[in-house]
């Protein structure tokens, strides 16, 4: 048995795929690729692909991780060709690394950088630029949880959060925004935003979640229109801020 971890990005419209389609284009692109995966025991056998913390649904990466479990001797620099020839064009294979053993990687994964774009009209820019900017100064940040089958719970964001950073304030643009009564012309202005949150099993931060409680900080509510976010994940982390690519 040859155990493999591959890095790869999602991309494009791609992005709006969820974890469960994710796992069954895996499956195929491996098949069509005759990859000769292991399968695990039991009534229902399936192939022995894990992947580190699952996208949200929206969110783009250049740093997704999947390990596949293979049979001994096959020639792992096939990898790179069977991405480009029997997976989409959005789901690029950027490097891989054979494994002698590993924990899984969601067990692994302490944080993820993060690059974020947000959106949002030019009469809450400047309030948003301040309430970012004085991140570090604010004493707490909580915001309430919503999980399925669940009740909502308050949780304090500030903990999860490692570093927030605005890099870019863009030039106000006038932009169509479609709202469900109507097509609306607001003109927004983009904050460009780096962050390290929390992401794993232990404990897990969604930019969502962080940045509906700064949005309310900024005098915004859920669902003003013309605001918008886009996220981009660049990187994920084990334990001492280690890159998870390269831990066992």
């Amino acid at each position: 048995m040859t155990l493999l971890r591959i890095e790869y990005t999602k991309t494009g419209l791609l992005r709006y795929l969820g974890h469960l389609d994710m796992v069954r284009l895996f499956e195929r692109g491996f098949r069509r690729g005759q990859v000769p995966l292991l399968f695990s025991q039991g009534f229902n056998p399936h192939p022995k692909i894990a992947f580190a913390a699952p996208l949200s649904v929206g969110y783009s990466s250049e740093a997704e991780l999947v390990e596949i479990e293979v049979e001994a001797g096959w020639e792992d620099q096939q990898l790179s060709r069977i991405f480009s020839e029997c997976f989409p064009s959005e789901i690029a294979y950027r490097r891989h690394r054979i494994l002698g053993s590993s924990k899984s990687l969601m067990s692994m994964m302490r944080s993820s950088d993060y690059q974020l774009v947000w959106s949002l009209p030019k009469a809450f820019c400047e309030d948003a630029v301040k309430v970012v900017e004085g991140f570090e100064a604010l004493s707490s940040l909580t915001a309430v949880k919503k999980s399925k089958g669940k009740k909502d719970k308050e949780v304090a964001l500030k903990p999860m959060v490692h570093t927030l950073k605005l890099i870019k304030t863009g030039e106000p643009v006038t932009r169509k925004v479609v709202t469900p009564a109507e097509v609306l012309e607001i003109e927004q202005c983009d904050l460009t935003i780096v962050a390290t949150l929390n992401a794993g099993s232990e404990s897990n931060l969604k930019p969502d979640l962080l940045m509906d409680a700064l949005a309310k900080l900024a005098g915004m509510e859920g669902g003003t229109p013309g605001t918008a976010l886009q996220v981009h994940r660049t990187a994920l982390y084990g334990e001492g801020g280690k890159a998870l690519f390269d831990m066992e």
